[in-house]
């Protein structure tokens, strides 16, 4: 793959790292605010399980990305 798509790539990782931060964020600040509040947060907490996963996946394609780049 060429270093121009390779770069897009990079940057559209650093995006979905970015975006995926900000949900997983969000979706903590919605626990709290289930559990400040006594109600049932457990389908929440499966959603945050979820989205941990998913950012560690936008880490592991953007360190995959920036080794491709040092080739």
């Amino acid at each position: 793959m060429d270093r121009t798509a390779l770069l897009e790539q990079l940057k559209e990782a650093e995006r979905n790292i970015s975006e995926s931060a900000s949900r997983l964020a969000r979706q903590e600040a919605q626990i709290v605010e289930l559990d400040r509040e006594g109600r049932e947060s457990q389908r929440a907490k499966i959603v945050l399980a979820t989205l941990k996963e998913l950012l560690a996946q936008h880490y592991e394609e953007r360190e995959r990305i920036l080794m491709e780049l040092k080739k």
